[in-house]
């Protein structure tokens, strides 16, 4: 009777090692390719940039004693480009050693922005050839130079994307005396 056990569990066959080896060394593949479909849904497929042809030219630029310690700078810009421009970005540059760069739309003028409103920092388009009027920021101290980066407003898979074209960045020295 005993032989007979021995015989019949002897008798059954499991799983090869090898096919078992094999079996979840394909799962892992499938299960690593799976993975990788769904994340590489989360990264963008290509950069945002700007067309070519955005440019913009500080056409004048002012700086004025306030009387309080500070400077009213005045920028007049000019849409020398091909596209409208969808806003830009307005900077400062200290004096200091360092030339720190200092953010000027806080000191935008609540009067030039009822007078001349979506201007400066604010998104607002300029259109091609035409000039955006004065921006006038109110007791700005130690600056020396000002940087303005354009933005654009361009359309990815029906949406509008609002970019910065570096590229197209300009830098003028301001002398306040």
């Amino acid at each position: 009777m005993l032989r007979q056990i021995r015989k019949k569990k002897l008798g059954k066959k499991g799983i090869s090692p090898m096919i078992g080896y094999v079996l979840l060394i394909s799962f892992a593949v499938i299960i690593a390719a799976a993975v990788y479909l769904w994340v590489k849904t989360y990264v963008p497929q290509e950069d945002l940039e700007c067309p070519d042809g955005i440019s913009l030219m500080i056409k004048e630029i002012t700086c004025e004693d306030d009387g309080a310690g500070g400077y009213d700078l005045s920028i007049n810009l000019k849409n020398t480009g091909r596209f409208n421009v969808n806003g830009y970005f307005i900077t400062g540059i200290n004096n200091s050693d360092k030339q720190e760069l200092i953010e000027i739309s806080k000191y935008f003028s609540v009067e030039a922005a009822r007078l001349n409103p979506g201007v400066g920092f604010f998104p607002g388009i300029l259109k091609a050839g035409k000039e955006s009027g004065f921006q006038i920021f109110k007791s700005i101290e130690n600056i020396s130079a000002v940087e303005i980066t354009p933005m654009k407003e361009i359309e990815v898979k029906n949406k509008l994307r609002t970019v910065s074209c570096g590229y197209a960045k300009i830098k003028e020295d301001v002398s306040c005396v």
